[in-house]
């Protein structure tokens, strides 16, 4: 964030951590633009890990293959529960038992705010997974 005109900036770094936003846009068209983006960002630039802000399954899923591919590590910030477990009905809870029991495994870390999330998160990632 730019102290002077408190807009997000696509590039930049911070203390020598180099960062790249993809911003906010909503809709598959955005996503698949960001991903193709990310994509072409990790293909030509080392790097040791990437952290996502997304809940998005056609983001996370092929951003682990790619991570993978390039033997980066793929980190997820969680500040709050997941929100499929907030759905109702038999085919929603099903859809929340898979998400929960599948995703949180593609991830090498996990950055969580509090200590009932790590407690949460720490049974749904693989064991190799650490937790901060």
């Amino acid at each position: 964030m730019s102290s002077a005109t408190n807009k997000e900036q696509p590039k930049g770094g911070i203390n020598g951590v180099q960062y790249v936003n993809f911003g906010r846009g909503k809709g598959l068209r955005n996503l698949l633009k960001a991903l193709v983006c990310i994509i072409k960002q990790i293909r030509k630039t080392d790097y040791d890990a990437v952290i996502v802000v997304s809940n998005s399954l056609m983001l996370l899923y092929p951003m682990a293959v790619v991570c993978r591919t390039k033997g980066i590590k793929y980190i997820q910030e969680k500040s709050e529960f997941p929100f499929v477990l907030m759905k109702k009905g038999f085919l929603r809870r099903q859809w929340a038992s898979f998400y929960t029991s599948t995703t949180y495994k593609l991830f090498d870390g996990l950055i969580v705010m509090t200590k009932p999330l790590m407690e949460y998160f720490s049974t749904k990632v693989r064991k190799t997974c650490k937790l901060i």
